[in-house]
């Protein structure tokens, strides 16, 4: 595999005026050193500004533009950073249980999800821990993604409680188990 070597640009003089200056001193120190005297070369390497007062304001207003240009996106990126610190801390909690509700006419609920949840849909209402726990009792679905009903301690029983009857269809145990699919009274 051969390579073959891309033409390279011949450098000019003016090269030197782009290099940072600890370097260009580096530069001149070496050559110091070696007794090379550069006279006249190292007075116009750190003075490339134009030789007329004219020109000099020109860039002078041209740089005090820019400055102004400069410091007035850092004030607007600072104030939006402001913004955003103070809309983070701000903002209300979320909700810790919601009900997804359906459209139409009264808009039913149609499921309960903790407010973390990322399968609540757009149509939504925040309810409180009562409230969700009603809600699971009375029947109403709950998520199989975040599962409010083990989270709220809600068990579906249906079979184990059947000699058991209640009007509610629902059962609470001493700990606080809400048990529901109890048979009800006839």
């Amino acid at each position: 595999m051969h390579h073959h070597a891309l033409p390279t640009r011949r450098r000019t003089g003016s090269h030197r005026a782009h290099l940072p200056h600890h370097v260009i001193e580096h530069k001149i120190e070496h050559a110091r050193a070696r007794g090379l005297d550069l006279g006249s070369r190292i007075k116009n390497v750190f003075d490339d500004l134009a030789p007329d007062l004219e020109r000099l304001r020109t860039l002078r207003v041209w740089h005090a533009l820019w400055l102004n240009r400069i410091d007035a996106k850092i004030a607007r990126l600072e104030r939006r950073k402001a913004e955003a610190e103070h809309g983070r801390k701000s903002r209300p909690r979320p909700p810790e249980w919601v009900v997804e509700v359906g459209i139409g006419t009264g808009r039913p609920s149609v499921q309960v999800h903790a407010g973390t949840c990322h399968m609540i849909g757009s149509r939504r209402r925040p309810v409180s821990r009562d409230e969700a726990r009603r809600l699971l009792t009375d029947g109403l679905r709950a998520c199989t993604h975040c599962q409010p009903d083990t989270q709220l301690h809600i068990i579906d029983l249906v079979g184990v409680f059947s000699s058991q009857r209640c009007r509610s269809g629902r059962v609470a145990t001493p700990e606080g188990l809400v048990i529901t699919g109890v048979p009800a009274l006839p």
